[in-house]
């Protein structure tokens, strides 16, 4: 944990300030229930994916709305908005395939594409 500046910002730990040994974790999982942190863990899990499927759908609605004349562009535009609605499906499925990792990664795609159409209207 003292290297690791990840590990250190997660648990709530300045770059300066002193951390506990290795051994803290293990008692604390001792004191704690191994349960409880499991469902502390999946909880945490469903948050995250809650948030980037939001961000995905916000997205893609605000890429849904634009207003563009180029027709050329506005091909684009709607390839990117198509395949980020493709990713966001494919996230579900995900999901519903008890893989919140790979759903967290479409819904991240789905994101991309809806902000490249973004992009591409020059906004």
């Amino acid at each position: 944990m003292k290297r690791n500046t990840a590990v250190r910002w997660f648990c709530g730990f300045s770059l300066y300030e002193d951390t506990p040994d290795h051994s803290y974790f293990g008692k604390l999982r001792k004191r704690v229930e191994t349960e409880k942190l499991i469902d502390i863990f999946n909880q945490v899990i469903a948050g995250l994916v809650e948030a980037d499927g939001l961000l995905a759908k916000v997205a893609i609605h605000d890429a849904d709305n634009l207003s563009v004349e180029d027709l050329k562009l506005r091909k684009n535009i709607e390839r990117q908005i198509a395949m980020a609605k493709e990713q966001l499906a494919r996230a579900q499925e995900e999901l519903a395939k008890n893989r919140p990792d790979k759903a967290i990664i479409r819904f991240a795609l789905s994101w991309l594409h809806a902000q490249l159409a973004v992009k591409f209207a020059g906004l």
